[in-house]
């Protein structure tokens, strides 16, 4: 009986159940993809760690001195006593100790060089020059020619490529610092090694190598690294290198090792870095999206689902089997969505990893993304929890109607409160309460006191986003209404369908549009705080003018860059795609009032633009007040920084120019509005008023 009602649970709401899943979907996705992305990090890491430089169970940094230890300089530390300060070739007798008696371990030591090519090439360009002994694996690390021997170099295939050099080619060598200290004339590029990747996925890689003694005389042939004077008198040098060795090693019984490197599965805040930051982001503002938009559409569902309930209540189903249900109905939802949002995560990973190997061929990348179980763990966990509230939300309504409900009639979702709505004249109160008193404690100086400076300030910003958040709610609540008055003086057929919609379902489209109204003031109060930032910088600065007048560095932070455009146009193409589901599942439930419009009259194109507009609008709408409450909101809280003692000049230059941020950010929100209309209206389906109504009514 469980299995039947939780099958009739879907089939009675399955586009509450289709938009919920997609939303569930698209947050697991972005997680997924952030999670197997920053595993797939951690495994690259690890891979460059183990061919770069195998670090063994121990890892110390040792040095020595070419020609004598210094004189007794503090400021030349480490110097004698120092267990890490050996002599000139003890790093190797070490290293030889310890594989003579079965362990394993190596040095290696890095030299800066400057290289340019001997015949005519693409230009020049600075080296970290790797030499290791015992010497490298090269089968792990070259991807054409050969080991490179004495007076000889590989370098890695991307730096070949930016010095126009080839294998068989030679390198002029000379000090990083002082190009015109040649260290060698030509040296020959026997081959090529990996290169190093940038993008997504980084994988940085050794831009050369050479043999151990090359690397040592190369180290010690540059004249500006040997100014220190020794206890003899004679300049001498202070060389560096890494140690690594496994457990148990007595040759290395003196060294204290920083670390014992054992890169974990569950430590995947190392692979969380770029891209997958903002994945996770994203996939966590979808949730919180998603569980806002199932409690507004599950008051849709509900109402449609009470006399179904009601019915089968009647009928002899117990409330217990009624919740059973929900939970098989959750259980099948997380499974197909946690399947298919981890499964699109995977994919896109994986076409990061194709896209590197194409991109640059012979980087170091694991064969295939991966996905550490902790990650994939989290991953199931989020999935129940958010499918868990997806098919309980309804049935929570719905299971407290008695089962007289079912022969009489219900509010419908549309016209139904949300949530419990605060006095207009009490937010205009406190809002106008909270803008006079930052004011007047700025103009006072009372947010740079020692005394309450910091709790003034911590209690401004919280009444400020409270009270943004508020105030975006009513504000786009209000301009459905205006929007919605102002449509109806429209003397067209989809005008009156337009304003007759956005009459009945006004808070469903608030709704909708409070979500992409958060939206938009996050985002131009963040744009805002660096333009305020770089003005308080530019009075504050010793250059300042160095670098432009205080408007022109305004606006360089102002106009925002493509990065920020791309993070933004995605943000409101998330928020369209909550608002679309929310204004859908409110239109299906009052789908009988659009078929009797058309038993009236309205042609199926009007039908359409309407459909169009009514999902467009609260997008138009929400961006509009949203931007409004961010310029104002970012205004303020540069009211409390300690920086506005510097000038209110600063700040009124920060106010005008984050005017272009709102003005570029209602332009990016027009442009999916329009996008999320067009779509809206093309995917409406218009069909005989007879079997709409007959549809609206199952």
């Amino acid at each position: 009986m469980i299995l039947r009602l939780a099958r009739e649970q879907l089939r009675s709401g399955r586009r509450y159940t289709a938009w919920s899943g997609l939303l569930l979907t698209m947050a697991l996705a972005l997680a997924s993809a952030a999670f197997v992305g920053a595993s797939t990090q951690l495994t690259t890491n690890t891979l460059a760690s183990h061919e770069y430089l195998p670090r063994l169970d121990h890892v110390a940094w040792v040095s020595w001195w070419t020609d004598g230890l210094p004189e007794d300089d503090p400021e030349l530390l480490p110097y004698a006593g120092d267990p890490t300060v050996l002599e000139p070739g003890q790093a190797v007798a070490m290293v030889d100790e310890a594989r003579a008696a079965g362990d394993d371990a190596l040095v290696q030591q890095y030299t800066g060089l400057w290289a340019a090519p001997v015949d005519a090439g693409a230009g020049a360009q600075t080296l970290e020059v790797v030499s290791r002994y015992p010497d490298v694996r090269w089968e792990d690390v070259l991807i054409e020619g050969s080991a490179p021997r004495g007076g000889e170099i590989s370098v890695a295939a991307d730096v070949a490529e930016g010095l126009g050099v080839g294998v068989g080619d030679e390198l002029r060598l000379a000090a990083p610092m002082d190009r015109d200290d040649t260290i060698a004339d030509a040296v020959t590029v026997t081959g090529l090694t990996r290169p190093s990747s940038y993008g997504p996925l980084m994988s940085p890689a050794p831009t050369g190598y050479v043999t151990w003694d090359d690397g040592l005389d190369y180290a010690h042939a540059i004249e500006g690294w040997r100014d220190v004077a020794a206890a003899t008198g004679e300049p001498t040098q202070r060389l560096d290198a890494t140690v690594t060795w496994t457990q148990g090693a007595a040759a290395f019984a003196g060294l204290e090792p920083v670390g014992i490197y054992d890169l974990s599965w569950t430590d995947l805040s190392l692979g969380f870095e770029g891209w997958p930051v903002t994945a996770i982001s994203a996939a966590g503002l979808v949730a919180v999206a998603m569980i806002g938009a199932t409690f507004a559409m599950a008051r849709s569902q509900a109402q449609r689902r009470i006399q179904w309930v009601a019915t089968a209540r009647v009928l002899g189903a117990k409330r217990s089997a009624l919740v059973s249900a929900s939970a098989v109905e959750a259980l099948v939802i997380a499974v197909v969505a946690t399947a298919t949002g981890i499964a699109l995560g995977y994919l896109a990973v994986s076409g990061l990893v194709a896209f590197e190997r194409w991109r640059t061929p012979g980087v170091l990348l694991p064969p295939a993304p991966t996905l550490a179980p902790v990650g994939l763990a989290l991953l199931i966990g989020l999935g129940l929890v958010l499918a868990t509230i997806t098919a309980v939300a309804p049935a929570f309504w719905a299971t407290r109607v008695v089962p007289s409900a079912a022969l009489k009639p219900v509010t419908p979702f549309s016209e139904a409160q949300l949530s419990r709505d605060v006095s207009g004249r009490w937010l205009i109160g406190l809002t106008t309460l909270a803008v006079v008193g930052i004011v007047v404690a700025a103009a006072l100086g009372w947010f740079t006191s020692p005394a309450v400076g910091e709790q003034l300030t911590a209690f401004s910003v919280a009444s400020l986003v409270v009270l943004g958040i508020a105030v975006t709610v009513e504000l786009a609540r209000l301009g459905i209404r205006r929007a919605g008055a102002l449509v109806a003086r429209v003397p067209q057929p989809w005008a009156v369908a337009v304003e007759s919609g956005l009459t009945a379902r006004w808070r469903s489209s608030g709704a909708a549009a409070a979500i992409v109204g958060l939206t938009a003031a996050g985002i131009v109060s963040v744009i805002a705080l660096g333009v305020y930032n770089a003005a308080f910088g530019a009075v504050d600065s010793p250059g300042a003018g160095v670098y432009g007048s205080l408007w022109d560095l305004a606006m360089m932070r102002a106009v925002p860059s493509w990065r920020l455009v791309a993070v933004a146009c995605g943000a409101f193409a998330l928020a369209a795609v909550v608002a679309a589901a929310i204004i859908s599942t409110a239109r299906h439930a009052t789908a009988a009032d659009d078929a009797v419009q058309g038993a009236l009259g309205l042609s199926p194109r009007d039908a359409r633009r309407a459909a169009g507009i009514e999902v467009g609008m609260p997008i138009a709408v929400g961006a509009l007040a949203g931007t409004t409450v961010g310029w104002a909101g970012g205004a303020l809280f540069a009211l409390t920084a300690p920086a506005l003692a510097s000038g209110i000049q600063a700040w009124g230059v920060g106010a005008a120019a984050t005017v272009i941020t709102v003005a570029a950010t209602c332009g990016i929100a027009t442009l999916v509005a329009a996008v999320a209309s067009a779509l809206a209206a093309v995917t409406t389906r218009i069909g005989p008023p007879v079997r709409e109504l007959a549809r609206a009514t199952r």
